[in-house]
């Protein structure tokens, strides 16, 4: 019996929606997803064990709250956590700009009042702004206090060299896809995936921009290479040659495409609208939907 316990650590503008709609696929029935967001208040251990204990049919679970401070040494459990890490600086110009166009929440009510320049300097600044400057090394660890850090981060990169916690880049995300695949078939069959939630750009971000914000995140970039490096360790480990590597990456692309082209087809629009039509007819009806539940 397989016993793996996967935690995915989503990290905000880290393309958690497209690896949570893997997880969904993969793992069906046994995956939860809290989408839970809070800066401050993250899981520790404690708190993902008494997860473990009231969801005990869970084989995966997905939220911006967990850490990477999870049960790894549970002798009836197999725990791993898996994370992905942004280029830092498209990860800030990415959060700028999601937050600008969307319209159905105010996130950051910044991105919407001020252009790119202005609201890099402002959240410069104010170094406090919590999921930002340095926001993915904080949001893995849990805590923002730099004594916590210098104590924690050690053990956060033996958890990487032993393979406890998978860290990714998203720019590798085919490969890291690929990986999953190879290296854990009986949890992840399937990887292919559609890119979502790709933002509008109202402006241009200038080089001093760029290096306004490059200059703010030295821990970020610190965790950017520990991802690199251990994609490229699994990498050279998985696959026999730089040749076989592209096969396979061919390979998986060709499967994306098809997916892609699966949901795009006509047969799956005039489906899904004849869904939304009879929702909307349920829902302007209250005795017709009573009726049919």
């Amino acid at each position: 019996m397989n016993n793996s316990i996967w935690f995915n650590i989503h990290i905000p503008k880290c393309a958690g929606s497209s690896f949570v709609s893997i997880l969904k696929r993969n793992f069906r029935a046994g995956f939860a997803d809290g989408r839970s967001f809070d800066p401050v208040n993250k899981y520790g251990e404690a708190e993902t064990q008494q997860i473990l204990k009231i969801f005990s049919r869970i084989r995966c679970f997905s939220d911006h709250k967990f850490t990477y401070h999870l049960p790894y040494d549970r002798p009836e459990y197999h725990v791993r956590g898996i994370a992905f890490v942004r280029e830092p600086t498209e990860r800030f110009i990415s959060h700028y700009f999601y937050c600008r166009h969307n319209s159905q929440g105010d996130f950051d009510p910044l991105a919407k009042q001020l252009d790119i320049t202005a609201y890099t300097r402002a959240v410069i600044q104010d170094q406090n702004r919590v999921g930002l400057v340095n926001g993915q090394t904080y949001h893995l660890m849990g805590d923002r206090s730099s004594q916590y850090f210098q104590q924690n981060f050690e053990l956060l990169k033996q958890r990487i060299e032993q393979q406890q916690l998978l860290l990714f880049p998203v720019s590798r995300f085919d490969e890291a896809c690929m990986l999953l695949e190879h290296l854990f078939p009986e949890d992840f069959h399937d990887c292919a995936y559609i890119r979502q939630n790709i933002s509008d750009k109202d402006q241009s971000v200038t080089d001093s921009v760029r290096e306004m914000i490059y200059s703010s995140m030295t821990l970020d970039y610190q965790l950017l290479e520990l991802a690199n490096i251990q994609t490229n360790q699994l990498i050279a480990s998985t696959f026999a040659s730089e040749v076989e590597k592209q096969t396979q990456n061919l390979k998986f692309e060709q499967r994306c495409q098809k997916l892609q082209h699966q949901l795009n087809s006509p047969w799956r629009r005039i489906k899904q609208l004849g869904l939304r039509t009879t929702q909307r007819l349920l829902d302007d009806s209250p005795e017709l939907k009573a009726f049919v539940q």
